[in-house]
């Protein structure tokens, strides 16, 4: 599952790849339901570290500003964002 949850969000930040030239960091916001979100966090950063160094991750865990799809939209300053794709 968890390999799964990091190549979909590696793909998206993979879309994203021409905002990295002009950003320093990056604002993501992970289902927030993924068992152990420190350990995906660390997973993620260290895959992100390796392909883009100079871009810090800041992981925002508010769910006010994203519920994982559920009743809300991604707010404005979420540049990337992990939803529940289980049922699509």
């Amino acid at each position: 599952m968890i390999n799964l949850l990091r190549s979909m969000f590696l793909l998206c930040v993979l879309a994203l790849g021409h905002v990295s030239a002009l950003a320093v960091s990056l604002n993501v916001a992970l289902y927030p339901y993924v068992p152990r979100p420190q350990q995906f966090q660390a997973a993620v950063t260290a895959a992100w570290s390796r392909v883009e160094p100079g871009v810090t991750l800041n992981f925002i865990s508010d769910e006010s500003k994203w519920d994982g799809g559920y009743s809300t939209d991604p707010a404005a300053d979420i540049d990337v964002f992990v939803f529940d794709a289980m049922y699509l």
